[in-house]
């Protein structure tokens, strides 16, 4: 008996996830445990389409769950209203680029930054599709313009977004662009997203200007380094207020800081800094996840 109940328990726990309440295939696919189907291209949950010729864990979490990092989705999407750039470091195939554009719109504008020569050239086919005017540069956002050495993970098709700045097997070099040099005239209140494993402190010291002059009005950014890290400690200094990105049931938490490396179920350790915390907080205390359209209240 107590087998059995433990069993359901279990279930009930793989079960509980937003991303399934809020999507029903989902669910009734997962619980009657129906392999998603392998599609080469897939449909997010804001209407754009996206191209996935890799067999990665991001790719099989947006095929399993209908997106990948639905916290990071969800706090994005709520900082991109009335937002017309949104900045994408760390791109992949376009996940998170096409939410900004489905927020921005054909008079928005979506800069998009992606290294590997692979992914960078399935987010070009993506974003040719969209009707917001995307920019991709298949670079590595850094401190200094000029060249670098990007190491993929072994083996690649497990996890392709994993691929980091340094030296080891396979490495590739890809030229090097900093923020600063690149949106040099940019326009205030643009949205930074940067997943650049473990380069974060080097992306943001390339963005010194715009961080300076407040071009840049909130950066969301996964971190696995303990507070203060050397990219918190660089967004503290230039004005800026973290947070840490949490996940409630019917919407996203934003929370104190701790000490220490914080880890979150399903997801990496992701935060917030921005120059308008009042209008954050605002943005995060609506209940529903707004990145899949309407959905059931508390």
């Amino acid at each position: 008996m107590r087998v059995a109940s433990d069993r359901i328990g279990r279930l009930l726990g793989r079960l509980k996830k937003p991303e399934l309440f809020y999507q029903p295939r989902l669910l009734a696919r997962r619980l009657i445990r129906l392999r998603p189907p392998r599609p080469a291209r897939i449909r997010l949950p804001w209407g754009l389409w996206i191209n996935v010729d890799v067999e990665d864990q991001i790719v099989h979490s947006i095929r399993s769950l209908g997106l990948h990092e639905l916290v990071v989705c969800e706090v994005l999407w709520r900082l991109m209203e009335g937002t017309s750039i949104g900045i994408d470091v760390g791109a992949h195939v376009g996940h998170m680029t096409s939410l900004m554009a489905a927020r921005v719109g054909s008079a928005g504008r979506v800069i998009a930054i992606e290294p590997h020569p692979r992914l960078a050239a399935l987010l070009r086919r993506s974003a040719a599709e969209w009707a917001a005017p995307v920019e991709t540069v298949e670079a590595a956002a850094s401190n200094a313009k000029g060249s670098l050495s990007l190491v993929p993970p072994a083996p690649y098709e497990l996890n392709s977004g994993t691929s980091f700045v340094g030296s080891g097997e396979g490495t590739l070099t890809v030229a090097a662009v900093t923020l600063d040099g690149t949106l040099g005239s940019l326009e205030h209140s643009a949205v930074l997203k940067i997943d650049a494993e473990g380069h974060e402190a080097e992306v943001l010291s390339g963005a010194a200007g715009l961080l300076r002059t407040r071009k840049i009005r909130d950066v969301i950014f996964e971190d696995h380094r303990p507070y203060p890290s050397p990219a918190m400690q660089m967004l503290e200094s230039s004005g800026y207020r973290l947070f840490q990105l949490g996940r409630g049931f019917t919407r996203p938490r934003l929370a104190r800081v701790p000490p220490g490396c914080a880890t979150m179920p399903w997801e990496a350790p992701n935060y917030l800094a921005t120059v308008d915390p009042e209008r954050a907080v605002r943005l995060m205390s609506r209940r529903g996840w707004q990145v899949f359209g309407e959905a059931p209240r508390e």
